[in-house]
Parts: structure tokens; sequence; C-alpha cells
């Protein structure tokens, strides 16, 4: 049972809010197993009880592929304080669902980022992504049941209707029936190095 005291903060211990200036991102086709949660590795092992956040917390290393140059995640450089990730409950009563959303922001206009505009789209809804919060929890968005899409990219040049900035900024979004989980990126960092 949770316990809701042990969630409160003392006065002026405010949480930072916000993304770092990464984000990592990876085809589910590169993907063989996804990492269980703590609470099922301890229920499958039979030893401990799950304690609460233990459903939240991908705890074994990612089962990627090894053909060479894939089965890595992909770092793609964000513009600072432009990342978050939220949930928020969606629909009516008898069809609510939680949908996770994470937003961020691509300086620049030049052939790269245009290509990658066309990638995102190439791979929407066929990728997992990752983004560190500023707390230092990497939070984990989408699985293979609930893939993540582009919902929007918006930029260009810059000035104009667009805004000041110059590059593109995204929402990405899924669908999950509870909110997003975090990887324990500690004992388990993301692999960033293609196989050979």
């Amino acid at each position: 049972m949770a316990d809701f005291l042990s969630l409160t903060r003392s006065c002026g211990n405010a949480p930072i809010k916000g993304a770092k200036t990464k984000v990592y991102m990876i085809p589910f086709s590169e993907i063989d197993t996804f990492p269980q949660t703590r609470a099922a590795i301890k229920i499958a092992g039979g030893i401990e009880t799950p304690e609460q956040g233990d459903t939240k917390i991908l705890d074994e290393a990612y089962g990627l592929v090894t053909t060479s140059g894939k089965g890595y995640f992909r770092e793609v450089d964000i513009l600072v304080n432009t990342g978050d990730v939220a949930n928020t409950l969606q629909g009516e009563i008898g069809g609510q669902e939680n949908e996770v959303i994470t937003r961020f922001f691509i300086l620049g206009n030049g052939p790269k980022e245009k290509e990658f505009v066309d990638l995102m789209m190439a791979n929407n809804g066929c990728i997992h992504v990752a983004i560190p919060s500023k707390d230092g929890q990497m939070q984990a968005i989408g699985d293979r049941d609930n893939p993540v899409f582009v919902r929007t990219y918006d930029g260009g040049t810059g000035g104009g209707s667009g805004g000041d900035k110059v590059g593109y900024a995204y929402e990405l979004f899924t669908s999950e029936p509870q909110t997003n989980k975090v990887i324990n990126v500690t004992d388990f960092p993301l692999n960033l190095t293609p196989a050979v």
C-alpha cells in the first residue's frame, strides 16, 4: 500500500523541473528484450516483497540486436529547458487512459535538422524514447504495446509566426495504461555504441 506521507516534501525543498539537454531514441526493431520492472524481478525471484515505486523502475539492461551498425540508442541534443515529460489522464469515464507526452526543441534549420524531421516521421509509431529529467531520473516513454508517435512538429527559420527560435519543436506521445516508467541507468546504462 502507498505511503502518502513519504511522497510529500518539506517546505522550501522544491523538485527540479524540466529535462536535461539530451533525448535518446531507439527503433523497436533493435530491441530484442525489454527490461522488466524491479517489482517483476523481485516477484519472479521470490526473495523480496516489492516496495512502493518498484513497478515503475526498469531494472535490467535492454536486450539489443547484435546486427552491425544497429542495437544502440541514438543521442540527440535538445535546447536547454525545452524538454519535459508529462502524464495526463485523457477521455471520459469508462474510456480513460494515461497519455504520456514529451516535448523538446532541436536547434537548427539545416539539412541535418530537416532530415531528422523526416526520420521521425518515417519511424512514427516505431520508437522508444528515453529522456533524462533534471532530478536525475531517466524517463522511459513507450513500449512495444504502446509505441511513441509524433503528435506535432513545428519550426523553421525563426521570426515571423514561428517565434524567434531557429529549429524545430516536437511533441511526442503514447497512450499507456499507467504513468511512464524510469530506467535504472545507474546499474544499466543505455548503450550508445552501434554493434560491430
